[in-house]
């Protein structure tokens, strides 16, 4: 297994305390490992998440699916190289493995995510999804460094005396699926997102989301969970 040491200055990461007055966006000095593509990075330097947090309300513990949309730092098309978003895929299965989180439907557009989700119980899925930006972005900021790629300066964050790269929107927009009918509903919304924006010109034609799984095609970036909820 190849193992690469790299310092950066402004790595992204999940930094759990508030913004200070002045200061920069939800950052820290972090030392941490990754795993990305098989292949494990050291780090350490400072991190920022995303551009600011609120307090948004979550609504978990009623066993309901969730329709889940978060967006890219100043809407750009992080999402729209294959790379990013075989990245993505790779860390939302981590998710769903590390915390049993059911995936129902999902489709990824150049600058945003729709997910419908159903979580255990316990999970409390805004934290997880915040995770999981935080590791998504971590692991392209990884690749960008070992390939050398610059990053954007839409992602790019500078105040009085720091400067940090910001690849999330700060919003998690959260929706309880009350019954089988509203889950069918996200998902199929998920599903025509690209035509409504003319990406393409058939659900079929776009790669990055669940809709060819429920085709019953077999070669999908990620299998859906088959389940009774709907």
């Amino acid at each position: 297994m190849h193992h690469s040491r790299t310092r950066w200055p402004t790595i992204l990461w999940w930094a759990g305390r508030r913004l200070t007055e002045g200061g920069p966006p939800f950052y820290d000095r972090v030392a941490h490992h990754f795993m990305v593509g098989g292949q494990t990075f050291d780090y350490y330097g400072e991190c920022c998440i995303f551009d600011t947090m609120t307090r948004l309300r979550h609504y978990d513990h009623l066993g309901t699916a969730r329709f889940v949309t978060f967006g890219c730092y100043r809407r750009y098309p992080l999402l729209g190289e294959d790379s990013a978003a075989s990245l993505f895929i790779e860390q939302l299965t981590a998710m769903r493995k590390a915390h049993d989180i059911k995936i129902l439907g999902y489709v990824l557009m150049p600058e945003h995510v729709h997910l419908v989700l159903h979580p255990p119980d316990d999970v409390r899925l805004g934290v997880v999804i915040g995770q999981l930006k935080a590791r998504t972005a971590l692991a392209i900021l990884a690749v960008w460094a070992e390939q050398g790629v610059e990053v954007p300066r839409q992602l790019i964050v500078v105040g009085r005396g720091w400067r940090r790269h910001c690849l999330w929107q700060r919003r998690c927009y959260d929706h309880n699926c009350r019954t089988p009918e509203t889950v069918r509903e996200k998902i199929n919304y998920c599903h025509n997102n690209p035509v409504v924006r003319k990406l393409v010109d058939d659900p079929g034609d776009w790669r990055w989301s669940s809709y060819r799984w429920y085709a019953g095609k077999s070669e999908v970036p990620l299998a859906v969970d088959a389940t009774p909820i709907f």
